[in-house]
């Protein structure tokens, strides 16, 4: 099982860090879980509605590397 996560942002939140310790925060998750595949960070205009999030969770799935169930 691989997870990825796609985070998104608006820009308040995504500069709220500096970028060093946003880029340490996100790979001391990826490096403290093994079954996290990567964190992709997306700066967004409004925080994504209920379907935005459902079609993005579905490119998200299909971006993920094939494996055997």
């Amino acid at each position: 099982t691989f997870i990825k996560i796609h985070l998104f942002l608006t820009p308040r939140l995504r500069y709220c860090l500096p970028p060093k310790k946003m880029d340490a925060l996100m790979q001391g998750i990826v490096d403290r879980h093994d079954k996290i595949f990567g964190i992709n960070i997306f700066e967004v205009e409004h925080p994504l509605t209920a379907s935005e999030m459902f079609e993005e969770a579905r490119y998200a799935q299909a971006e993920l590397p094939a494996h055997d169930a």
